[in-house]
């Protein structure tokens, strides 16, 4: 792990320290679309709302990837995308995404979705199905309220080949615990609130990779 790595990791965590409060709402994955670390959930941009974001992964394996990335609610459930995968070396790949959620949750059934990653197969397209779904009760704890935990799970091809899924849940007011296969890897991680509008978000991919990155969310 590099000095920077350490250096932009402590940086982001003594940030959150200072202003994290609030409560944490639909965010961008590492790869753009809304989900977790890498997998969508079946939550999309409502008309009007957009987000940005920007995101390093230390790579143990290959080149350490930077992405930034944009998506635009077009619609009510339904959001467009553009991500930019910045490698070492200063090969990029662009990414288009789509996301357009179906069916909203309740008590008794999931929030389903379908989307595309990569539409015009800079690497490798990828269509996906998700669903959402809330499940347990609050608890208190000495950190503060933990929110019922919520459930994902999907399947796709492509870069998402396979079954995915993932469980996420609200520690307190301000962070986000999240947990998840991507199809191949597990990776664990958690969001965090800097004000209003931004996140801050810390991640391990396959257990090992370091993940970190900011975004900034205009929600209504």
């Amino acid at each position: 792990m590099t000095m920077r790595t350490w250096f932009c990791t402590v940086c982001l965590i003594g940030v959150i320290g200072i202003f994290a409060s609030g409560a944490v709402l639909a965010d961008p994955s590492y790869f753009g679309y809304t989900g977790l670390i890498r997998i969508p959930t079946a939550e999309a941009l409502s008309e009007d709302e957009f987000n940005m974001a920007a995101f390093h992964i230390e790579k143990s394996e290959f080149d350490d990837p930077e992405v930034y990335a944009g998506n635009l609610g077009v619609a009510d459930d339904v959001e467009v995308g553009l991500a930019i995968i910045r490698r070492d070396g200063g090969t990029d790949d662009v990414f288009i995404n789509g996301k357009y959620s179906f069916r909203g949750e309740t008590e008794s059934r999931p929030a389903l979705a379908a989307g595309i990653v990569d539409l015009a197969s800079e690497v490798d397209a990828t269509v996906y199905f998700t669903m959402s779904q809330g499940f347990g009760k609050r608890k208190e704890t000495r950190y503060g309220t933990v929110s019922q935990a919520e459930f994902h799970a999907g399947f796709g091809g492509g870069q998402l080949d396979g079954l995915f899924g993932g469980v996420s849940a609200n520690l307190g007011d301000a962070v986000k615990l999240m947990v998840e296969y991507d199809s191949e890897d597990f990776n664990l991680g958690a969001r965090f609130k800097l004000g209003n509008q931004f996140r801050g978000d810390v991640a391990l991919f396959d257990w090992g990779d370091l993940g970190f990155g900011v975004s900034y969310n205009q929600l209504y």
